[in-house]
């Protein structure tokens, strides 16, 4: 229905209804395809975004996996240059005329730590034959070592290879007379550098002389060949052998100092060459083996006649220092984008939307005039009634036939013949909506109601002609208020004297309690006291007035509360508990005994 130009209100049609909705639905449907093309886009360029990002850190990671694995392998190259030189000086001695001291000299020739940085020393092994062993002690015990031994791994009756020198001697001592070849991993090393001529590896191992880095350890070793001898064949260069040039390894020491690109990587490796996966032997400083996580290079390395595996991931530093723009901006983009170009889609459609959506709230509101169980009566601004809607007929007890033409103050009781609220038509002739406001109105019957009146402009072109007035039954909660009234005013009469008698019981009790010999306390489980009586208060040498609110451990001290947690506990379980405990009198003079 929709307002006429007399004040009334007309039906709408069904067809006109029907053809705002189909407008909606349309701006609707368009809005929303438009809207997503936008979603399936963004998604698009999202995923593109991500694997750029993602091609980009690899590309990046690749080439800080490449520069790590080389200046890895320099260092490691590095070791193998002072095994030349300890070679060196062996040959140049003669193997057979080498001695401690002359070992020590050409270690204190140089400067170990500064040259080889990460190496634990180099020393020389010996290849000892079993038959041998008694002369070979004899000379390293006439050799300024008097308490030298070999020392074995394991038990093995084969031939020995014996670490007889080493520099720096103190913090090595440990190895010194050890036989490496009762140790797998260092007994094949040396025989592959044997056999083949070049610096070799072990696999990861635990140092003698550095036992706290478990598995952290290699041997790197080189073969020293007697001179002018065949080493053409692996067999010749076996029996051409006289020993080995050797250094310990730390990898922690090995690598301190590696470049990690100011933390925007972390470094694993691994020991590869036996073919499976092996746990890490080294992780840079944050490193977790065990992390999730999908940016990942590994870089295969050979060291030493092993295969390394280094594996290095990015952390939140490394994409900070690429500078790639956050995927999440080109979806904010994109959903503000779609959302941009659902709304154009929207206003273009807009005038018609608005029209179809007036229709529709015209229909609505006629069925809600028509089904409404408020009185609604449109009138004239002359004040002729020139509609009447079925509850009205149902309050007022006046059919419609009757109401029509009719004027409002028709429905006012004889000795109210003037509006409650003021002249309601002049109000609403100026466009202002007037709120509700209650009165008494009069029946077909002439009996009294009590209800409640709005009042709003009905518009037709944009002008005021007439005033729509809905009338709202109140009488049966007017009764109630009354009631209510009524029992409020009985019921605050009770609680005054209920919460009279509350007090009066609480002091009484209050000093009953504070009248006992017996300390009398109140704690809740979480170990705070909620209500102690005076005899409490002065064992505590506590203010009754602040004690409330205090914990346990507070007022009893450390050791009385773990002495008797055990206690409240059992009792906070429902477990009645019956002690004696001896406590410090407040005063600090003696202890007081307490059950």
């Amino acid at each position: 229905m929709e307002p006429r130009a007399d004040g009334g209100l007309t039906p709408v049609s069904p067809s006109s209804t029907m053809h705002a909705m189909k407008l909606m639905m349309n701006a609707k449907w368009a809005a929303l395809a438009i809207f997503l093309v936008g979603i399936v886009l963004t998604a698009v360029l999202h995923v593109w975004h991500l694997r750029a990002n993602t091609s980009v850190a690899e590309e990046r990671l690749s080439v800080l996996g490449g520069s790590v694995s080389r200046e890895i392998g320099e260092r490691m190259q590095s070791y193998e240059f002072g095994l030349r030189g300890a070679a060196g000086a062996v040959n140049a001695a003669g193997p057979d005329r080498m001695t401690a001291g002359a070992f020590r000299r050409y270690a204190l020739s140089g400067d170990l730590a500064r040259e080889f940085p990460g190496a634990h020393g180099f020393g020389v092994v010996r290849r000892v034959p079993a038959a041998e062993e008694v002369q070979f002690l004899a000379r390293a015990r006439g050799d300024g070592r008097p308490d030298f031994a070999i020392r074995q791994l394991s038990p093995s009756q084969g031939e020995r290879f014996v670490i007889d020198y080493i520099e720096p001697i103190e913090p090595n001592r440990a190895s010194v007379g050890l036989d490496i070849a009762t140790e797998p991993s260092r007994r094949q090393a040396a025989l592959i550098s044997m056999r083949s001529g070049r610096a070799t590896l072990t696999s990861p191992i635990t140092l003698v002389q550095a036992t706290a880095k478990e598995r952290h350890g290699f041997l790197l070793v080189r073969p020293i060949y007697r001179a002018e001898m065949d080493l053409d064949t692996p067999a010749a260069r076996e029996a051409a052998t006289f020993g080995w040039a050797f250094a310990p390894l730390v990898i922690d020491n090995v690598l301190a100092g590696l470049d990690t690109y100011a933390g925007q990587i972390n470094l694993t490796l691994r020991d590869m060459t036996d073919g499976r996966t092996a746990a890490p032997f080294y992780m840079s400083a944050g490193a977790d083996a065990d992390a999730a996580t999908q940016a990942r290079h590994r870089v295969p390395m050979e060291v030493g006649g092993r295969i390394w595996e280094l594996e290095i991931r990015p952390t939140p530093l490394f994409y900070t220092s690429l500078g790639l723009m956050d995927p999440r901006g080109t979806v904010l983009v994109g959903l503000l984008l779609s959302c941009s170009l659902a709304a154009l889609a929207a206003l273009l459609i807009r005038g018609r939307e608005r029209e179809a959506q007036a229709v529709r709230m015209q229909a609505q509101q006629a069925a809600m005039v028509t089904a409404s169980d408020d009185a609604i009566v449109g009138a004239a601004l002359n004040g002729r009634i020139t509609s009447w809607n079925p509850a009205a007929e149902r309050l007022f007890g006046f059919d419609v036939e009757a109401a029509m033409g009719h004027g409002l103050d028709d429905l006012l009781p004889p000795d109210q013949k003037r509006d409650p609220q003021g002249n309601v038509l002049a109000r609403v002739s100026a466009g202002e909506v007037v709120a509700p406001f209650e009165a008494q109105r009069q029946r077909s019957d002439g009996s009294l109601l009590e209800v409640s009146i709005s009042a709003v402009p009905l518009l037709h072109n944009g002008r005021v002609v007439g005033v729509a007035k809905t009338y709202r039954d109140i009488s049966v909660r007017k009764a109630a208020e009354r009631q209510l009234r009524q029992s409020h005013d009985q019921l605050e009469a009770m609680v005054v004297q209920r919460t009279h008698w509350l007090e009066t019981a609480r002091r009484d009790l209050r000093t009953l309690i504070d009248a006992l010999p017996s300390k009398v306390g109140y704690w809740d489980k979480g170990h705070v006291i909620r209500f102690a009586n005076k005899a409490y208060s002065q064992s505590l040498g506590a203010d009754p007035a602040h004690l409330s609110g205090w914990g346990r451990r507070e007022l009893l001290g450390d050791a009385l509360f773990e002495r008797s947690l055990p206690l409240v506990e059992a009792a906070l379980r429902g477990e009645p508990q019956c002690f004696e405990q001896s406590i410090a009198a407040p005063d600090g003079l003696g202890q007081r005994h307490e059950l």
